[in-house]
């Protein structure tokens, strides 16, 4: 559904998901829109970790709501790995200047 990123976390994004699925026959005519409700969530997260919900709305009216779970594990960054992104970040920056 939704990409989640992390300031501090390894990985530092991951998929969220929904925790059911949901089918319906839909008519062209009808509008579908998704209102995501996500939780303020920082490493380190287990896998299946509740990180909010998600309601499918048709024509505007609630017809279905689920919890959205991540399906991998995020763990804190320590402070080598800070440095090792932060130079990364950098020369990767540098390099795009002088192409």
């Amino acid at each position: 559904i939704q990409t989640l990123d992390f300031k501090s976390g390894k990985p530092n994004s991951i998929q969220i998901y929904p925790e059911m699925s949901f089918s319906k026959f839909l008519l062209n005519s009808t509008d579908i829109s998704l209102d995501i409700k996500l939780n303020d969530v920082k490493p380190p997260i287990n896998q299946n970790t509740y990180l909010g919900q998600v309601t499918v709305l048709e024509d505007g009216k609630p017809i279905f709501t689920t919890n959205l779970i991540n399906k991998e594990e995020v763990d804190t960054v320590n402070i080598l790995d800070k440095i090792f992104n932060f130079y990364d970040i950098l020369f990767r920056k540098q390099n795009e200047l002088f192409k």
